[in-house]
């Protein structure tokens, strides 16, 4: 008892010495938010605001504890320091990452999170939601050559598809045909021009980033050949070789390692620097890009609709075109006032976003059809809305049974005096995730729709034929242009 005794005053001290050390180390970071800056910028998504007890409309916000531990969460004094320590370790040490969207694999690569789903065969989009993007696809191509377009679609392989020896050894990818497969063998059948780039890629050393989810210069050149020769031109061009280096910080990196990324120096042309941007752009991750070749005009005109793959695509085609319009904007705007231009249209989409064909169809006017109705299809029947979307009346609906493989959907608008004239619509398939990726593009849950599963359709048709005040009704046939039935539709008006 006395020794004891003798020893609970040090005890004591060393629990309290203990206590104060651990409020220091919290308090720390809560006083000096003032003082330092959050860093967020590093971050590939936007940090949390700081909380308001009063909304905009003037009522009490009831979550103003949940967004002060949020804003406290994303902004403490120091955090990247942090964040940068702790994902250094996890990686050196147990070859695992600190940030759930990245992916420690192995030889020093990463990857990024959100191809799993492809990388495992998970089902993110059915055979249904398969024969929605593509004959999406091939109305898109119908449009554009019509026009005189030259059309060429380009999916950038997933990091993960071309490389999974590099991938963690847990990680085991899935088995059967993947997504990308499914829609280009259906897009064949169809013959809609589609380049594949995964062939074109598959085999080759150095085609991507170590620290990024993207291709880097050599394997944009690659599906910039293949692009090319999809539209048409036989001829390559030569950019010659190498003459420079660029330091290129990865997003995985840098989202992994927000203070110390680990730039990649690459060998660099100069030649791809051929051109110049003519509108306010501040760099390739903006969303609409006009460019200009330098030097000698090249001839062609390009529209090009793209993610963030095409940030090293942009310059050969930059270079490559007298004028080149790059746009990231979804869904994408068809009409002449966009395209009227460009004598060749590419869609460039990266593979993890192959659901967005079927779940974002394009705002372009619908290809009028003369369906050959042979009767009421008894037992089905639809949902239809029509509503203002300038400059054209958007349709849409849902049927209540499953499209077969090659039926189409065609709505006749019905006006007030009786004229009518019937439409093709969109195949859509409603969204199956909610959240976005952190480039900002992955679905979103559509908030009023009537798109139910994959039995979704959509049709942009003229004002000019009809509009919310002068429409009647609008009827609804499904099948063939050639041989199709009637389903029963809900009136609108």
């Amino acid at each position: 008892m006395g020794e004891e005794a003798e020893k609970s005053p040090k005890v004591g001290l060393l629990s309290k010495a203990y206590v104060l050390a651990v409020l220091v180390a919290l308090l720390v970071p809560l006083c000096c938010m003032p003082f330092v800056a959050d860093g967020g910028e590093a971050e590939k998504r936007d940090l949390a605001p700081a909380p308001a007890l009063v909304r905009e409309d003037g009522s009490v916000n009831p979550n103003v504890l949940a967004d002060a531990g949020a804003y406290l969460a994303d902004h403490f004094a120091f955090r990247n320091a942090l964040v940068e320590a702790n994902a250094t370790l996890k990686q050196r040490l147990f070859a695992t990452s600190a940030v759930s969207d990245v992916i420690v694999g192995r030889d020093g690569w990463l990857f990024y999170e959100g191809e799993l789903n492809d990388y495992w065969r998970k089902e993110t989009l059915t055979d249904a939601g398969i024969e929605n993007a593509a004959t999406n696809l091939c109305l898109i191509q119908e449009s554009l050559s019509a026009r005189g377009k030259r059309f060429v679609l380009a999916i950038a392989p997933n990091k993960s598809t071309l490389f999974g020896e590099h991938m963690p050894y847990y990680y085991v990818r899935g088995e059967g045909p993947s997504i990308y497969e499914r829609l280009y063998a259906r897009l064949a059948e169809l013959e809609v021009h589609a380049v594949d780039l995964k062939a074109a890629l598959e085999g080759k050393r150095g085609m991507y980033f170590l620290r990024d989810s993207h291709w880097n210069e050599e394997g944009s050149l690659v599906a910039f050949d293949a692009i090319r020769a999809g539209l048409g031109y036989l001829e390559p061009i030569d950019w010659g070789t190498a003459d420079t280096t660029l330091a290129h910080t990865g997003d995985l990196d840098a989202m992994l390692h927000p203070l110390m990324p680990e730039p990649e120096v690459l060998p660099h042309r100069t030649a791809l620097d051929a051109y110049e941007v003519v509108n306010d752009a501040q760099g390739v991750e903006d969303n609409y890009i006009v460019t200009t070749a330098i030097g000698s005009p090249r001839g062609h005109a390009l529209m090009m609709y793209r993610d963030s793959f095409a940030n090293n695509l942009l310059l050969p085609f930059a270079s490559a075109y007298g004028t080149s319009v790059f746009t990231k904007n979804v869904p994408y705007y068809l009409g002449d006032e966009q395209v009227g231009f460009a004598q060749d249209v590419v869609i460039e989409r990266a593979e993890r976003h192959i659901a967005s064909f079927a779940t974002d169809p394009p705002y372009m006017l619908a290809p009028t059809r003369t369906p050959s109705a042979q009767g009421i299809e008894q037992g089905s029947s639809a949902v239809v809305q029509a509503h203002d979307a300038d400059p054209y009346l958007a349709i849409e609906g849902s049927l209540s049974r499953d499209f077969n493989k090659d039926e189409r959907v065609y709505v006749q608008v019905v006006t007030k005096t009786g004229e009518s004239r019937a439409y093709e619509a969109f195949r859509v398939s409603q969204p199956r995730v909610s959240s976005s990726d952190f480039e900002g593009q992955g679905a979103d849950t559509q908030q009023g729709s009537v798109i139910r599963g994959d039995r979704g359709f959509k049709a942009f048709v003229p004002k000019a034929d009809a509009n919310v005040e002068s429409l009647g009704e609008v009827r609804l046939f499904v099948g063939t242009e050639q041989s199709c039935r009637e389903i029963e539709t809900e009136a609108v008006g």
